[in-house]
């Protein structure tokens, strides 16, 4: 077996441990997964989402104040 080549996350979105729910990360599917690790990982200063979240201007609730059955209706 032969190592990765690929260097390890130095830091991850401050958000990841309390998502929005629009975040990258919330309802990961194959054609976000590219995104959320872009995003989430270290270019999380990029998202738009946290800029939004960060500048106050994100109207989003925390993922755990949304019921698991509305979840997917309240994405941007």
């Amino acid at each position: 077996m032969t190592k990765s080549s690929n260097p390890p996350i130095q830091k991850i979105c401050p958000l990841v441990q309390a998502p929005l729910s629009s975040c990258h990360c919330v309802n990961l599917t194959s054609s976000s997964a590219e995104a959320a690790i872009f995003f989430c990982g270290e270019h999380y200063e990029k998202c738009e989402i946290y800029k939004r979240h960060k500048n106050g201007k994100i109207a989003c609730q925390p993922l755990e104040s949304v019921a698991p059955e509305n979840r997917e209706r309240s994405k941007p």
